[in-house]
């Protein structure tokens, strides 16, 4: 290979008798130093090589020879690759072959250069011991000890070593492993609704996208409630870690991850405390909703029958028995929290009024009654009405008649429900219909559902 192969030297400088400066000059280069050989000003006389890195991040070598009578003659020789496998021999003799960490070989000579040439503020040694480590290799195998520790090293080709930022590693290694979770300890920071002044404890990843872009933009923009609100956000307003911690959870969720967590590093057990309990401690961004709102399967019945029981003793909901609960499995839509019902609804369209279906079973267990899941879950039916042709809803209840009137709904008399759902209705419970008018698709969004948390 001709040294205008290597350099991409520009037509115009591919003559003969072209002055090697002159060449260089023409394209993108800086010399670095030479692992052998000093450098040296460009007319010494004798045999000496020289080192330089092309704009593609590829090495030459230049063999340079001065002669006698003054003419120089220069070997080029592409060494990226002797180069790269260089780096890669003298990265594996100071590194823990395991866990790419610096091994005890480089500990010892940093030390030794420390103390020798000596710090103004002295010099000390953090030794951090993981408990029961070996065991993991013992037992699981190595590729299980690999996923324990993680270097924020990397090795670029050319032998560079760079310190990543660990915020970013931990995102690209969740992100690689298909992980259910990534978790960021954090300074504490939390985000607010400024709408009424309670934590947000939980964002759908879309809505994790435009928090992120309205304070890269620095300013909010109006809600869609109130059109004359906007709140300042200056693009400083969030701490550096903070904002990547958040930045590299949306890549990591986009990447396939399906939730992340900020935790609060200052609480002491915060970790086990998120992981092992159902509503955790911390913040997070979801990829899909957390109350998974979905179609009951027949394996739900036992859940379902649990949230409604304590309804059905007090009076307020119809006892059901288990055979009639499969037999409308079909017509029953669920909240899923972690592998527990949590909510349920059954919608039934009149078979005499097919714009007119009914809920029934409208419950939510006592626990997650103040959190907003009845909404969600109401939101969602509603849409599923509407695209199903449906524009008027009706529920029979006894009680709670405040929650639905606060959500559209207005009392009618019994005569008002379609006949198919009349002749069924039990009048000695004394029950009222309470029903609502679907005039479009209305999206229940995170904003709406931050209200009520």
């Amino acid at each position: 290979m001709c040294s205008s192969d290597l350099w991409s030297y520009p037509e115009s400088m591919r003559v003969r008798g072209t002055d090697f400066t002159a060449l260089m000059a023409s394209v993108e280069h800086r010399e670095i130093d030479h692992p052998d050989s000093p450098r040296q000003p460009l007319r010494t006389p004798g045999r000496r090589r020289r080192e330089f890195m092309r704009g593609d991040g590829g090495h030459v070598e230049v063999h340079v020879q001065l002669l006698e009578d003054g003419s120089t003659v220069a070997v080029h020789e592409d060494v990226t690759v002797k180069r790269a496998n260089e780096a890669r021999i003298r990265y594996l003799a100071n590194h823990d072959c395991l866990t790419g960490l610096p091994n005890r070989g480089s500990l010892n000579r940093e030390l030794e250069r420390l103390l020798l040439e000596g710090t103004p503020s002295g010099t000390a040694v953090l030794y951090l011991d993981l408990d029961r480590f070996k065991p993991v290799n013992d037992t699981l195998g190595h590729a299980a000890g690999d996923l324990l520790l993680v270097s924020s090293l990397g090795l670029s080709p050319s032998g560079q070593v760079f310190n990543c930022q660990s915020e970013s590693v931990a995102a690209a290694t969740a992100a690689q492993l298909s992980a259910d979770k990534l978790i960021y300890l954090t300074a504490g920071e939390a985000v607010v609704d400024v709408r009424n002044g309670s934590m947000v404890q939980n964002l759908p990843l879309s809505s994790a996208v435009d928090f992120l872009a309205v304070h890269s933009a620095g300013t909010a923009t109006a809600s869609e409630s109130d059109p004359s609100e906007a709140a300042a956000a200056p693009v400083d307003d969030l701490p550096d870690v903070f904002r990547l911690c958040l930045t590299e959870s949306v890549g990591a969720l986009k990447a396939g991850v399906r939730r992340a967590h900020l935790l609060n590093r200052f609480i002491d057990g915060v970790l086990l405390m998120e992981i092992f309990h159902r509503d955790g401690v911390g913040f997070m961004i979801s990829r899909d909703l957390y109350e998974g709102i979905r179609a009951a399967r027949m394996d739900d019945v036992a859940g379902i029958v649990e949230v409604i029981r304590p309804l059905e003793e007090a009076g307020i909901l119809v006892p059901r028995s288990r055979a009639s609960l499969e037999g409308a499995i079909g017509d029953f839509t669920v909240v899923e929290r972690d592998g527990m019902i949590i909510a349920c609804v059954s919608l039934t369209i009149a078979a005499d009024e097919p714009q007119a279906a009914e809920l029934g079973c409208f419950a939510v267990r006592p626990e997650y009654r103040k959190l907003g899941k009845g909404d969600a879950l109401l939101g969602f039916i509603e849409r599923k009405s509407y695209a199903l042709g449906v524009r008027r809803l009706f529920i029979l209840s006894t009680q709670s008649f405040h929650w639905f009137l606060e959500r559209g709904f207005e009392e009618i008399s019994v005569e008002r429900v379609p006949e198919s759902k009349r002749v069924k209705v039990d009048r000695s419970r004394k029950s009222k219909v309470y029903q609502k008018l679907l005039l479009g698709g209305r999206a229940v969004d995170e904003q709406e559902l931050l209200k009520h948390l």
